[in-house]
């Protein structure tokens, strides 16, 4: 399995983004938001789960160029 010789905030870094990539592909190819549709829309929730998305892209994005090590920045 992919996981066994990567940390574990690579890794989860990793499937956030993955799913995150697969929910736009719902709202592209469905119209179904799957985010929005699970925890509502304008909620506190719905923006938590879009901000760690956010982050974790930045993190997977900056250490796929190099510029940060995602081991370094996370515990």
């Amino acid at each position: 399995m992919i996981f066994n010789e990567q940390p574990f905030f690579v890794a989860l870094t990793w499937v956030v983004v993955e799913i995150a990539a697969l929910n736009w592909a719902l709202v592209e190819f469905l119209d179904v938001n799957l985010v929005t549709e699970l925890l509502g829309t304008g909620t506190q929730a719905t923006t938590v789960v879009f901000g760690v998305i956010g982050i974790a892209a930045a993190l997977s994005l900056a250490d796929s160029f190099g510029a940060i090590d995602i081991e370094e920045v996370l515990p």
